[in-house]
């Protein structure tokens, strides 16, 4: 069996919760992205560097990777509606106070608090396999990772034209309700979880976690030594600590069983490119070394991706809960790819962005959603929202250092082709990693046999066992 049994299968209910948690998740990403056209505004206000101002973005990426083990954790000990009431609750603080910020360091503390919003989506898709009927599992979490990158296009777009009219503080005053709405419709519709793991709650593992990372993205940002050495030896100690400990944040023996290595690793690489390029997008678009065109540009430009983001993630999602994720994997590996080529060997313009989003978004998409479906399905019910913890750390920790490489990538060099044509660059090396990676993923799936979840579907011992045990 590729899910469990579901706890509700009432007509209306599991229609309701996937709207609520598509609009849940669609809001936090939105509300992510919606300043990515604000970027060279936000530099002039405060006065501040290219690199200060790629923080942005990855400041709400890394709460989410230091929080999301510990947000799944919590959420299959306490509870998944308690958890997601939680989450959607800071979030809704950060947004609230955000349009308020004086400078930079408060900015970003309320993008810290809007961080928290990002365990939604680990919750969101084990609640999904949990209380929908299993058939519709494989779409509903097509479904939900197509809302995914199409609310961080629609936060894009709609905040391009709320900066170029009302300025950059409005697109909080606006975003504030709707995230009290979703927050007010948690605590009415969603129902508890019955399944409760009983495992506690690895302080020492997140503490150690969260200096590693903490102190490898400050040392990417300034490139500084001393920050890198302190990361790599927390990373040690946490990995030491993991291996020791009777409860440990990530059970390493789960992230090694084919398929996790690849999916987590791929997961972090993909949305690396898609933040690399979100970040460097608004000042190929506005900047005079590019087409030098106006904020609303921006989404006009990359709204077209949306589209392709929803259908994309929908039909990988039915397809491969029919016939596997294999093929799905590999044609977004190819969209990726061929959409990085494209950016590197034509001249910049306009018809060429949109058809480069389309492909990236698409791409994305495809991907995240097989991720997704190969995580849930290898989870027992108890560890459902742990497992799905898992890859979103990776994609969070991706999405964070993207923009950082981003705006390395740009520094100094903003007025100029040659800052843009680096970006490019990493792009395609990246996404060339990705094709790699999906090629190698199908001829391991030749020498495992069908009966690997690459190829059929079907879940790993531990669903397996847990199914039986159901």
């Amino acid at each position: 069996m590729l899910f469990h049994t579901p706890i509700h299968t009432s007509s209306h209910y599991p229609r309701l919760l996937l709207v609520l948690l598509c609009a849940a998740v669609m809001a936090v990403m939105a509300g992510e992205a919606m300043l990515v056209a604000a970027f060279p505004r936000i530099e002039a206000e405060f006065g501040i560097s290219s690199i200060a101002t790629a923080w942005i973005l990855p400041a709400m990426m890394l709460v989410g990777v230091v929080m999301m083990p510990a947000l799944g954790s919590l959420g299959d000990i306490h509870g998944k509606k308690t958890m997601l009431i939680i989450c959607l609750a800071v979030y809704a603080t950060g947004v609230i106070f955000g349009g308020f910020a004086g400078d930079i360091v408060s900015l970003l503390l309320c993008r810290f608090l809007q961080g928290i919003g990002l365990g939604i989506a680990p919750i969101a898709c084990a609640l999904i396999a949990e209380q929908l009927p299993r058939p519709r599992v494989p779409g509903a979490l097509g479904l939900l990772s197509a809302t995914d990158g199409a609310g961080t296009v629609v936060g894009v777009l709609a905040g391009s034209c709320i900066v170029e009219w009302a300025g950059w503080r409005t697109c909080y005053h606006i975003a504030a309700p709707v995230a009290l709405l979703i927050l007010i419709a948690a605590w009415v519709l969603v129902r508890p979880s019955p399944v409760r793991s009983t495992r506690r709650i690895d302080v020492p593992g997140i503490a150690l976690l969260s200096i590693a990372l903490f102190s490898g993205l400050l040392a990417l940002s300034f490139l500084n030594i001393t920050l890198g050495v302190i990361s790599v030896c927390t990373l040690t100690g946490f990995l030491f600590w993991e291996r020791k400990t009777k409860s440990p944040l990530f059970d390493l023996r789960f992230v090694r069983r084919h398929p996790m290595p690849t999916v987590c690793i791929n997961a972090g690489m993909v949305m690396l490119l898609y933040f690399l390029l979100l970040q460097v997008m608004p000042y190929v678009i506005e900047s005079p070394a590019g087409l030098g065109l106006s904020a609303i540009a921006v989404g006009l430009i990359m709204v077209p991706g949306t589209v392709a983001d929803m259908i994309s993630g929908v039909a990988a999602g039915r397809f491969a809960g029919m016939k596997g994720i294999r093929i799905p994997y590999l044609i977004g590996a190819l969209e990726l790819a061929i959409a990085c080529m494209l950016l590197l060997i034509l001249p910049l313009s306009a018809p060429l962005l949109v058809i480069v989003w389309i492909a990236v978004s698409s791409g994305m998409s495809i991907l995240i959603t097989v991720d997704s479906i190969a995580v849930v399905a290898s989870a027992r019910p108890d560890r459902m929202a742990t497992a799905s913890s898992l890859v979103h750390t990776f994609q969070n920790l991706g999405g964070a250092v993207g923009p950082l490489v981003a705006g390395l990538a740009l520094a100094g060099s903003k007025q100029s082709y040659s800052g843009f044509s680096t970006a490019f660059l990493i792009g395609m090396i990246i996404s060339g990693f990705v094709l790699v990676q999906a090629v190698r993923l199908r001829q391991r799936k030749k020498a495992a046999g069908p009966a690997t979840i690459m190829s059929t579907g079907v879940a790993g011992e531990d669903t397996k066992k847990s199914s039986g045990e159901a």
